[in-house]
C-alpha cells in the first residue's frame, strides 16, 4: 500500500471517531428525565391526605346522575339524542365524540 492511502485511511478513521464521539455527550434531557411527569403528578393532587379519610364517598347529585345515565343508556339504543341528527353515526357515549 502506498503512503497516501494509509494516511487517507487513518484520517477517515479519526474524523469518523470525532463525529461519533459528539453524540456521546450527556444531554440536559437525561439530567431531568421524568421531572415534568412528577411535577404534573404532584400538581394534580388536590388533597394529599385524602387516603387518611376512610369514609365511603357518597353518590352524585340525583338529577345529574339520572340525566347522565339516561344519556348513556340512550346511546346504546340508537335513538337520536339532543343535538344529534337522526342519520349521523355516533362515536362514544354521553354526548362526547364525533357526530
Amino acid at each position: 500500500m502506498n503512503k497516501t492511502r494509509i494516511v487517507l485511511f487513518l484520517s477517515m478513521i479519526i474524523v469518523t471517531a470525532l463525529v461519533c464521539s459528539a453524540c456521546a455527550t450527556p444531554s440536559k434531557v437525561a439530567d431531568n428525565w421524568g421531572t415534568s411527569y412528577y411535577a404534573q403528578k404532584q400538581g394534580q393532587i388536590v388533597n394529599p391526605d385524602a387516603s387518611k379519610n376512610l369514609q365511603p364517598v357518597e353518590g352524585l347529585y340525583g338529577q345529574a346522575a339520572e340525566a347522565a345515565m339516561g344519556k348513556y343508556l340512550k346511546s346504546f339504543s340508537g335513538q337520536a339524542g339532543q343535538g344529534q341528527s337522526g342519520g349521523s353515526q355516533r362515536m362514544g357515549t354521553l354526548g362526547i365524540g364525533a357526530y
